[in-house]
């Protein structure tokens, strides 16, 4: 019997061993985890506070738009394609003016 406790005294032994050291190893890991943690949340932080910056940036570009701005652009853009259609108008008639002046000159 006392063969048997020595036996069972050393695999206890072993148990405890292999316990301790799996117990250390799962602190390694969360000290680790915990780490992680902090520079997750420190990397938050920072993009919050740039997040924050470029909103503040946006405001004020946006403040900064002409309110008109799209109907401005509507009439720009008309105003142009009035102002083509005369071109094309006064080009053709000056194709048309040296035509006449050539077969006149013929």
């Amino acid at each position: 019997m006392s063969q048997l406790s020595d036996e069972m005294v050393v695999q206890l032994n072993e148990s405890l061993n292999e316990l301790k050291v799996n117990t250390h190893t799962i602190c390694v890991k969360m000290d680790q985890i915990y780490d992680s943690i902090e520079k997750l949340e420190k990397t938050v932080e920072t993009i919050s506070t740039i997040v924050s910056s470029q909103e503040k940036r946006l405001t004020v570009l946006e403040q900064g738009i002409p309110k008109n701005l799209i109907e401005d652009l509507a009439i720009l853009k008309s105003s142009q394609q009035t102002y083509n259609k005369i071109l094309w108008i006064v080009a053709g008639g000056v194709a048309a003016a040296l035509m006449q002046s050539f077969f006149k000159l013929m």
